[in-house]
């Protein structure tokens, strides 16, 4: 009886703490956070990114930390021989190690309950001493074709390309500070002018298309595929955004903030990466 209220204690801290990094999800803060996709400052984490990495690491520290401490206590009670107390104690040993355990697991379905993305472990870490595009494309100011009749598209519909420090597209790749539409997927446009038929009021522009150097290192923001960035801006394009299904931390789009699922015009994953909208349609 004496671990009872030990083991109460731990599962309603694990649930409230849960429900807080859940509804910690919808806060944005007042500046950026630092780091980001890729371990790169072009994009942020939001509060739910760094409390969710603290969850994943505390339930793995704890479940390393009790089997640890069971294996010391078996040790100990094989090398106790005849004495009793020893005996006693590498049992007791034991039992706090599974108990232990138990917490960390019932911790671990109590938050895959809450949010499953709060327990999804990725330990994949980018080659070392090499280029981040060294497998696709070398690191040479090669000219990057005109994206002018893209543009055309979106601006049919008022809708903005603009890079980050400067409105002209990219010349060159590994070109910095700017931002390019060619061969945005056929998806990506489409989405985007039926976004914004669906909402007149919203102020759609473009921040990123597929630029991949100016992404991280595995990032979908290449030629061919529908997956652009949008400028958070615009208090209705946001308020539009989320009026769709709130699916919280997923991997499927962006596991760097909350996605929101479009059904209808601009159905698509509008994914919440703090300064802008990433969108994969």
């Amino acid at each position: 009886m004496k671990y009872v209220l030990s083991i109460f204690i731990g599962i309603i801290f694990t649930t409230l703490f849960g429900v807080f990094v859940a509804h910690a999800q919808n806060y944005t803060p007042l500046a950026p956070l630092p780091l980001g996709e890729g371990g790169t400052p072009l994009t942020t984490y939001t509060i739910s990114s760094y409390l969710g990495g603290m969850l994943k690491l505390l339930i793995a520290l704890g479940a390393g930390v009790s089997i640890l401490v069971a294996i010391i206590g078996g040790t100990q009670y094989v090398a106790a021989g005849i004495a009793p107390s020893a005996k006693q104690d590498a049992k007791e040993r034991i039992l706090n190690a599974l108990i232990g355990l138990t917490l960390v697991l019932t911790s671990y379905l109590i938050l895959n309950s809450i949010n499953p993305g709060l327990v999804q472990f990725n330990f994949s870490l980018p080659p070392i001493g090499t280029s981040p595009m060294a497998t696709t494309t070398p690191i040479v100011a090669e000219p990057w074709p005109d994206d002018a009749s893209e543009r055309a598209q979106l601006a049919s519909k008022n809708i903005m390309v603009t890079g980050t420090k400067t409105s002209t597209t990219c010349k060159t790749i590994w070109e910095k500070g700017c931002t390019s539409v060619y061969q945005l997927g056929s998806g990506a446009i489409s989405g985007l002018l039926s976004l914004k038929d669906s909402c007149l009021s919203c102020a759609i522009v473009v921040t990123g298309g597929t630029e991949y150097w100016s992404h991280s290192v595995n990032t979908a923001h290449r030629p061919g595929n529908s997956v652009v960035d949008i400028d958070n801006g615009s208090s209705a394009l946001n308020q539009k955004i989320r009026s769709g299904t709130s699916l919280g931390v997923q991997s499927s789009c962006s596991s760097l903030g909350v996605a929101y699922r479009l059904t209808g015009p601009g159905a698509g994953l509008y994914v919440d990466e703090g300064n802008h909208w990433h969108v994969c349609y």
